[in-house]
């Protein structure tokens, strides 16, 4: 019997060396990961130079915000409750009331 099942197994199995037909079935390539993006350039420096800063009044108690109005004076809440318009010589107005306090 061992000698049967020898003889067989050798039929089947062949020597020849040809590879076997795909079926069909083989799993396509996998693409490639996506490179990610590059990084965004740096941001240009502000146009007309340096920034600087200048002091146009500190006559102001704990001021909180300002707002620019367009013929370049200054709406400055202060964190009592109150508002002031500063012109640009630094001037201010007397302080108007009503305005939230902030804590």
């Amino acid at each position: 019997m061992a000698l049967a099942g020898a003889s067989s197994a050798a039929s089947c199995g062949g020597s020849s060396s040809e590879a076997p037909a795909p079926s069909g079935n083989t799993p396509a390539p996998t693409p490639p990961a996506p490179t990610p993006p590059a990084p965004p350039p740096p941001a240009p420096p502000p146009a007309g130079g340096p920034i600087t800063a200048t002091t146009i009044t500190s006559n102001l108690a704990s001021p909180w915000g300002m707002a620019f109005l367009p013929d370049g004076r200054m709406l400055v809440t202060l964190k009592g409750g109150s508002m002031v318009i500063v012109s640009a010589n630094g001037s201010s107005t007397t302080p108007v009331t009503g305005v939230p306090a902030v804590n």
